[in-house]
């Protein structure tokens, strides 16, 4: 799932990857609130993660997406006026790409991509050029667990610095690289989240000014909520759960415009739920809202 301005009215759209069809399925907000009907744009051969940002700085918001099945990076490239280009392939990616996160992550000025590959169970860090160029540069893959899944980006330890936090699927755990100074990451922490986790979110979900993670386990069928802490590291709060996540992505936004992040959890099968906490009606609560793809509906508990 991926959240931005795609037709730019100044409302915020829903994208989520279909792997089945191979398609990207957009929703687009609507005055008043609420979101249309899904409109599908073929992306290949099996999208699964996504990432939303301006990766040319020219003003409109781009889509990357990770082809599972070509193990290539493809990115729909916003347009003036609103609307998608088709679907460009920059880069390619060896090895079962999933995740994807973007960030400035060697501080020249350009969005770069980090990119989960379960095998050999890495990331890659594809650096841009803010010019539709992206490049490993050489480098080694970071290594982290077995079969990485889910990827963000933040400053977890409050240096100013982009970090990353990958999931590990089959670890039921998640690694944390730090960034460090000039580009690149050091020092690896790694945090058990619950059985085989599959979305991760940050935002500061609880106002405090440290950035927080939003966890999906899709065995577990929860979704966990680790709290940024003084100093670095996170602890463990709260969860959601009594009912069924299986989620490759997970998004955190603010979407009814007061104030507070909404966390959203999308299945990753065509047919299947769309699962998202919100606070519909302001009453400071999580509220479940599922998108039911059989009878297109949405559906608020």
């Amino acid at each position: 799932m991926a959240i931005g301005d795609f037709d730019q009215d100044g409302r915020l759209d829903i994208a989520v990857s279909q792997y089945n069809s191979g398609s990207v399925g957009l929703f687009y907000g609507q005055a008043g609130g609420g979101f249309s009907g899904r409109t599908d744009v073929p992306v290949g051969a099996g999208p699964v993660g996504m990432v939303a940002a301006d990766l040319d700085a020219d003003g409109h918001v781009d889509l990357a997406v990770t082809d599972h099945r070509v193990d290539k990076v493809g990115v729909l490239y916003g347009q003036a006026g609103g609307g998608l280009e088709a679907i460009a392939y920059p880069c390619v990616v060896d090895g079962d790409a999933t995740g994807i996160t973007s960030g400035d992550f060697d501080g020249d000025g350009h969005l770069d991509l980090a990119v989960t590959r379960q095998v050999p169970d890495t990331v890659s860090v594809l650096y841009g050029d803010g010019a539709r160029g992206f490049t490993d540069r050489g480098l080694v893959p970071l290594t982290v667990g077995r079969a990485p899944s889910g990827i963000t980006s933040g400053d977890f330890n409050g240096d100013d610095l982009l970090d990353l936090a990958v999931l590990n699927f089959y670890d039921d755990d998640m690694t944390v690289l730090y960034g460090q100074s000039g580009g690149g990451f050091g020092g690896r922490v790694d945090l058990g989240v619950g059985k085989e986790p599959l979305g991760i979110a940050a935002a500061d979900f609880d106002g405090d000014g440290r950035r927080d993670l939003a966890i999906s386990n899709s065995w577990e069928g929860t979704v966990r909520f680790f709290y940024g802490q003084s100093g670095g590291g996170f602890g463990p709060r709260d969860g959601f759960g009594g009912w069924q996540i299986w989620s490759s992505n997970l998004y955190g936004q603010e979407l009814v415009g007061d104030g507070n992040y909404e966390s959203l959890a999308y299945t990753s099968t065509d047919n299947a739920q769309q699962i998202g906490l919100y606070d519909m009606n302001g009453d400071g609560l999580p509220d479940r809202v599922i998108w039911d793809a059989s009878n297109e509906r949405w559906l608020v508990q």
